[in-house]
């Protein structure tokens, strides 16, 4: 049995805000330098309260690709564009480059970035509370799930529904759709750390521990699927490996 191992980088919101006004290297406008046309005009059609979150995820995208691919990060060919409405957001891409698969989410005060070469990617970071005040529960579970949950405890029925949600959406943003499909399609088989998805035996789930109230996932859609549906390489398990993002933020500094 192989294992898949994703690399993920984390920051708190606050922390890459407050490393977003401190920074010297921005243009007029403030934002920074690594960014490309069509990031800079995304981040000026944003509410002030979504933008440092989006710049600063974008910009971690860049350096940990651009270590990884030997080029500065202004240089990484990174490309979003929805396949609905054609415009610039939604899934990242590394254009023109093989073996190498990246996603980003920034929400509920975490700003996270997720790297393999494993086959595509997603990752998603929630609070239980902000899920727990979404009435997602219909959305995103399955008639199976949606018994499971009822069966349990009233205490555990948040945090259940909360990990269903960031496991789905991480699936979701690796098989390509997002939330273009229901999550309640897929119908998750628990794990030791993570889950399967029932009928897509090449996409695998790992759990993130991040913190007291806060819940993660990334997927994985594992490459060289064989007929049979397991992965050719023999890749099963997906191994997550997490570092600071803050450090990313603050390699700057020592180029100065």
């Amino acid at each position: 049995m192989g294992i898949a191992v994703v690399d993920v980088w984390f920051v708190a919101a606050g922390v890459g805000e407050q490393w977003l006004t401190e920074r010297a290297t921005s243009d007029d406008r403030g934002l920074p330098a690594e960014l490309d046309a069509v990031e800079r005009r995304r981040a000026r059609q944003l509410r002030t309260d979504r933008r440092a979150a989006f710049v600063v995820a974008r910009v971690m995208l860049r350096r940990v690709l651009g270590e990884r691919l030997g080029l500065t990060p202004e240089d990484v060919p990174l490309v979003a564009r929805c396949v609905v409405c054609g415009e610039a957001h939604g899934q990242v891409h590394i254009e023109g480059v093989e073996g190498l698969w990246g996603s980003v989410t920034r929400s509920s005060g975490v700003l996270a970035v997720a790297l393999t070469d494993a086959g595509p990617v997603g990752i998603d970071v929630e609070s239980v509370a902000s899920v727990d005040a979404a009435p997602v529960a219909d959305v995103a579970l399955s008639p199976g799930e949606r018994l499971h949950v009822e069966a349990l405890a009233p205490a555990e029925r948040r945090d259940a529904v909360a990990a269903a949600w960031v496991r789905k959406e991480a699936a979701l943003k690796a098989l390509g759709t997002g939330l273009r499909r229901s999550p309640s399609d897929l119908e998750l088989v628990p794990l030791v750390g993570g889950a399967a998805v029932r009928g897509v035996p090449d996409l695998q789930v790992a759990d993130l521990g991040i913190g007291a109230g806060i819940v993660g996932a990334v997927a994985v859609l594992l490459r060289g699927v064989g007929p049979g549906g397991a992965a050719t390489d023999g890749r099963s398990r997906v191994e997550v490996r997490t570092f600071e993002g803050e450090i990313v933020l603050a390699a700057e500094r020592r180029d100065q």
